[in-house]
């Protein structure tokens, strides 16, 4: 699977709130570009501008988070007013796999000029228990039966930002659950979010 991310930016939760996980971080090459009306600032998450994609495999119970932070520098997230997904190839989707059949959610590109003051966590989020709380964007939600066999999964993300004596930081975090009854049969969780996040003032 094209850019599938290392499983060290990745931390499991079986039945129980894990300690504080891994944190990847990014430094971007970010464009920031100005006009006499508006300010806009790209900010990708690979330099060559192709998809961040996070893919997990699931039996039984399986809930995965993740989380990824974006340095700004010096630029403050408070000169902006909203965000929107960088989705320049139209390839971004959520799925979620049982057995042979597949379950697709919504695609990053649906997220649109979104308010950065309702829609982002003002401090940075770290444990397991947190990331999940704070995860209010729903990209999947299934409910699958076949027989008396019965799955269902969920994939949410969650933005944040945060100062520190390093300077700005932007923060995308969030999990994929899945679980099913009476089967044997497990699958893959994937989330495809983009190139990145435009933010507008």
């Amino acid at each position: 699977m094209k850019n599938l991310l290392s499983a060290l930016a990745i931390a499991s939760l079986s039945t129980t709130i894990a300690a504080p996980l891994i944190n990847q971080s990014i430094s971007s090459n970010n464009n920031l570009q100005l006009n006499q009306a508006y300010q806009t600032k790209e900010l990708y998450w690979y330099e060559g501008q192709t998809e961040l994609e996070i893919e997990v495999s699931w039996a039984i119970d399986t809930t995965e988070v993740f989380s990824y932070i974006m340095d700004l520098g010096q630029d403050s997230i408070s000169n902006y007013r909203t965000f929107s997904a960088l989705d320049l190839n139209y390839q971004s989707y959520t799925k979620t796999s049982w057995g042979s059949d597949n379950y697709f959610g919504d695609t990053f590109k649906s997220i649109q000029n979104r308010s950065i003051s309702s829609g982002f966590v003002n401090r940075r989020v770290e444990t397991t228990a947190d990331i999940i709380n704070n995860s209010k964007i729903e990209m999947l939600n299934v409910h699958a039966v076949h027989g008396m066999a019965k799955m269902e999964s969920v994939q949410k993300i969650g933005f944040s930002y945060y100062s520190d004596q390093n300077g700005n930081h932007m923060q995308l975090f969030g999990y994929q659950y899945a679980e099913s009854w009476i089967s044997m049969s497990g699958g893959y969780m994937s989330i495809n979010i983009g190139q990145g996040i435009r933010l507008e003032s």
